[in-house]
């Protein structure tokens, strides 16, 4: 769990100012339970990832949706400028952070 509030949560806040193609929202969590992953679709999450993180699969995900936002025409930093402020400190997102950069 994330101190101060639960995902879900930050997704709730993040829905009311920003819509699923607007700004794209993979859940990263222990929770695994049918429910839980309802929940998040339905709080409007577009993906959903489990613990422990298959960083391939992570960033599938994350390059379908990029390529959706280009599709669209609205990917760059003009668009995006806390993106930066995305990529954590832990080992899965620095790689992850690698390879999209590559």
């Amino acid at each position: 769990m994330m101190p101060g509030m639960s995902g879900l949560e930050v997704l709730e806040r993040v829905r009311r100012e920003h819509s699923p193609g607007d700004l794209p929202v993979v859940m990263v969590t222990a929770l695994s339970e049918s429910e839980d992953v309802v929940s998040a679709l339905e709080l409007g999450a577009n993906d959903y990832v489990t613990k422990p993180i298959d960083p391939d699969h992570l960033s599938q995900l994350v390059t379908r949706g990029l390529e959706q936002r280009r599709r669209q025409g609205a990917v760059g930093d003009a668009h995006c400028p806390d993106c930066p402020r995305l990529v954590t400190e832990s080992k899965v997102m620095r790689e992850l952070a690698g390879r999209l950069d590559a």
